[in-house]
């Protein structure tokens, strides 16, 4: 190859590589949206009253309201009279 030559190879090869190489930036994926129409869980927190179902809700209702608000949940407080009756209705759910 001659010298004139090899200066029109070398000035094409730097002419190619120079528009080739700003193409080559690395992409980013857009993020995904959350949708704010995402059904809620439900959450059922069955308790057992140490004295009225009255004094209980009372006592539970701000901590599921706390959970509620924290967690994006749809908890739902159960009060029942006794133990057995909560695992029974946790069973049937």
């Amino acid at each position: 190859m001659t010298g004139q030559y090899k200066k029109a190879y070398i000035a094409f090869l730097l002419f190619f590589l120079l528009i080739l190489f700003p193409g080559c930036e690395r992409q980013e994926k857009p993020k995904k949206a959350i949708s704010p129409q995402v059904e809620k869980q439900l959450v059922r927190i069955g308790v057992v009253p140490a004295l009225t179902i009255t004094e209980t809700i009372k006592q539970y209702q701000p901590i599921v309201d706390y959970l509620n608000k924290r967690l994006n949940i749809n908890a739902q407080l159960m009060p029942q009279k006794d133990f057995i009756t909560v695992l029974d209705e946790d069973a049937k759910q």
